[in-house]
């Protein structure tokens, strides 16, 4: 038998008493609990009691372990089935869940071994336990950091990965698999500079976050499997753990392959500044800080039916209708930076009037000093006319629908309303407001019928005399006929259904009179 303690101290009885009550009572973050073979609690110790909530007195020689387990255990027979494996593996370990004294729950691990007499026979049991409720909670909270982490990590747009000091990639996103064309078991550890044009280059740029703690837009190109190269902006981070211990870098590719190209656009774009100009399908115009024209393109020129020469030098207000608004629209560009959608009139050599929206901001010079404002005029003489035709035909709509004897709805494929006309407010007994928003079916006696209208008109195009119960504000009920068809937009996509409703009590009610008429014309 193993030696755990000096056999001296139990030379004295009492001695040996006072030493196990000191181990018992300073075990105050477990439990420790000894019961005879029946239950019967006959060791309790300061853990058990901060655990359980019983003091000593309570359960010892008084009370059966049983009021530690919860009644669905103890109705299922855990507990004796729990003793019973003690006695015969001679040890049982796991975790259940345990009621403290004021009826509070926990899980608790346990270990429970029988405890024996001289002979070896086993004359009880000893239970150690501890709560570790907070242990799966935080291992849970762990959990749902983790995922949510990763779900982070992988919903990225850009190309994700971690690697250790040393440049050996420990993680990465789908963004990274997919630029390189190398799985994740091909990435995760193998150098992070293998997957770069210039090996030395990536190598350095570890290196350089290691040093500053961080790097930004550091350019790379990265050779894909298949031969592919991309050139992206790196961007990195060194991260540490808890204990402030560097555990390697964070770091972000962006492919900026595009971003090259209009950077490359750009340059070309300022060589052939005068070409692109002439190229715009809107007037373009600049002004001095005086109000007179510096600069036209063709197409202002056409716009106004004069030669670029003769615009060049003369007054920017003169070619509109309002001089003074025009006047207005420079000073207000000139005081603010900026005006958009400024619309004017502009008045061309041969006296047509072209309605122009104007959208100008000033320029200044290399020196920060204002030399003007640059100004384009778009013709919206078409677009203003067709405005106007949109605003009356939505009148006249308008005045159709409020026009009908028959209430009038839409309804969106979710089944809310979307518009009614005042003869369906009247019907209904609710307001507009009220209306629109809700839920066409809530407004039926039968609101399962009214919902399988909808669908059926969604489903089939149209439905005719389907007839309905409406169940008005004031509790009335009216009988309505329903006829339906669906309504696109313009690519074709189903928007809702346009319905209008007839009431049809009266209607019933003859149908009736005249089958009973018929019925006793008949007999």
């Amino acid at each position: 038998m193993t030696n755990l303690f000096d056999k001296t101290i139990l030379q004295e009885p009492q001695e040996a008493i006072e030493f196990i009550t000191n181990i018992l009572e300073s075990a105050t973050e477990y439990s420790i609990i000894g019961k005879d073979l029946e239950g019967r609690i006959l060791l309790w110790n300061e853990g058990a009691r901060r655990l359980y909530g019983y003091e000593p007195e309570e359960v010892v020689g008084r009370k059966n372990s049983s009021v530690l387990h919860t009644p669905e255990d103890i109705a299922a027979g855990k507990p004796a089935a729990i003793l019973e494996a003690v006695l015969k593996e001679g040890k049982w370990a796991g975790t259940v869940e345990r009621v403290r004294k004021n009826g509070e729950r926990f899980t608790a691990s346990v270990v429970i071994t029988p405890r024996r007499d001289t002979s070896g026979d086993p004359i009880g049991f000893l239970l150690i336990s501890k709560n570790i409720s907070d242990e799966i909670r935080l291992n849970e909270e762990l959990k749902s950091t983790q995922f949510y982490t990763r779900s982070l990590i992988e919903s990225n747009i850009d190309a994700l990965m971690t690697t250790d000091p040393l440049g050996i990639i420990s993680d990465v996103n789908k963004q990274m698999q997919e630029l390189t064309g190398y799985s994740r078991e091909e990435l995760i550890g193998s150098p992070f500079k293998q997957y770069f044009t210039d090996r030395d280059r990536a190598e350095e740029g570890i290196k350089l976050v290691l040093r500053e703690g961080k790097v930004t837009n550091y350019e790379l190109t990265v050779s894909a499997k298949d031969g592919r190269e991309t050139v992206v902006s790196y961007n990195a981070s060194t991260f540490r753990n808890a204990d402030g211990r560097l555990q390697g870098v964070f770091a972000a590719a962006r492919d900026i392959t595009e971003q090259k190209k209009l950077e490359e656009q750009l340059r070309e774009s300022e060589s052939y500044n005068r070409g692109l100009i002439e190229a715009s399908v809107d007037g373009l115009i600049t002004v001095d800080p005086q109000g007179l024209i510096s600069d036209v393109n063709e197409q202002m020129a056409r716009m106004s039916g004069y030669a670029r020469e003769e615009l060049i030098g003369t007054p920017f207000a003169d070619y509109f209708a309002d001089a003074d608004q025009a006047t207005a629209g420079v000073n207000e560009t000139f005081d603010k930076g900026i005006v958009t959608n400024y619309v004017l009139t502009l008045t061309t050599r041969d006296d047509r009037a072209l309605r122009v929206s104007f959208n100008a901001s000033i320029f200044k010079d290399p020196s920060g000093d204002v030399k003007g404002i640059f100004a384009s005029a778009r013709d919206i003489t078409e677009q203003s006319e067709l405005q106007m035709q949109l605003a009356e035909e939505r009148a006249y709509n308008r005045g159709l629908i409020e026009a009908s004897l028959d209430g009038l709805i839409t309804v969106d494929p979710m089944l809310n309303i979307t518009d009614v006309n005042e003869t369906m407010c009247r019907m209904s007994g609710y307001k507009r407001e009220d209306l629109i928003g809700s839920a066409f079916p809530q407004y039926f006696t039968d609101p399962k019928r009214a919902n399988l209208g909808v669908r059926q008109t969604l489903d089939e195009g149209a439905v005719t005399n389907y007839e309905l119960t409406l169940k008005t504000k004031g509790r009335d009920e009216i009988l309505v006929s329903f006829n339906a068809a669906i309504f696109k937009d313009e690519d074709g996509a189903v928007r809702g259904i346009f319905a209008s409703a007839r009431d049809i009590t009266e209607q019933a009610k003859l149908q009736d009179q005249l089958a009973e008429e018929q019925a006793y014309n008949r007999g």
